[in-house]
């Protein structure tokens, strides 16, 4: 028979799982939900993976329900507060943080196609790309994080302050239009990326337009540096001609001159 700490550790793991079971789906539906134009859901689905990526985060990046178990067991193993396998549990935010990236990248794509771009990838640039409406832009996604501070033991014993980074849970798109110019856009708490994709995609047009101008821009320049190219050959045609119309009189005369030498009546 279980005593009271037992059956208290199994009623905390077994929430743990179901928070768990919650988090996990959530991250693996967001993309199956993207391709069937289900954003609404998918939008709250994030919202659900982004407040527990906060909490993880206000917590240092442990999970609330872990200190509540380890009163009352002194196992420490990956999965002492959770019925998952230990590789799993331990290797849980490897997983699933990599794989809710790609599932909102994933959503973004699906939207920007139905918005009219195309999504292509550039093996030279090595950047996704979205094509349309007369502009290229490059696409790249990231993790914001946030500079902490820590006492490390130097060489000589002596404690110092070390700088490190800690990712916030918070995704960030870069939107490049190329010539260096990039657009970010990074989500909030309050606000997840999928709930914000009209305003995205805004901004997206904006940088079409800002590329659109700078191709206007590029194709003038190049119109002109055509036609002055071609003024200058056209003038230097000109100029050779006259050249060779010059040596021409010029033989011509000569011609003329030994004629005359040669013939007297020629002089009269």
């Amino acid at each position: 028979m279980m005593n009271a700490a037992a059956r208290r550790l199994r009623a905390i793991r077994l929430l743990h799982t179901a928070v768990w079971v919650v988090f996990a789906g959530s991250i693996v539906a967001i993309p199956v939900l993207a391709w069937q134009g289900r954003f609404g859901v998918a939008t709250v689905l994030a919202a659900v993976v982004l407040g527990e990526v906060v909490v993880l985060w206000l917590n240092r990046w442990s999970c609330p329900l872990t200190a509540v178990a380890a009163r009352y067991t002194d196992d420490r193993s990956a999965n002492f507060d959770i019925y998952l396998p230990e590789w799993l549990a331990r290797h849980n935010k490897q997983i699933f943080g990599p794989l809710y990236v790609v599932g909102v990248a994933y959503a973004v794509a699906v939207a920007a196609t139905k918005r009219g771009f195309e999504v292509t990838y550039d093996s030279k640039k090595g950047q996704v790309m979205l094509v349309g409406h007369g502009g290229e832009l490059e696409l790249r996604m990231s993790e914001a994080t946030e500079q902490k501070t820590r006492k490390v033991k130097r060489y000589d014993g002596k404690m110092e302050d070390e700088r490190y980074r800690v990712p916030t849970g918070r995704l960030r798109i870069f939107v490049g239009r190329g010539y260096g110019k990039v657009w970010t856009f990074e989500e909030t708490a309050e606000s997840p990326l999928e709930a914000k994709l009209n305003a995205l995609f805004a901004g997206m047009w904006k940088q079409v337009v800002l590329c659109r101008q700078k191709t206007r821009e590029q194709e003038e320049r190049s119109r002109r540096e055509a036609e002055a190219a071609a003024l200058r050959a056209e003038a230097e045609r000109l100029e050779r001609e006259a050249a060779a119309r010059r040596e021409e009189e010029k033989r011509r005369r000569e011609a003329l001159g030994v004629a005359e030498q040669m013939d007297p009546d020629m002089r009269s």
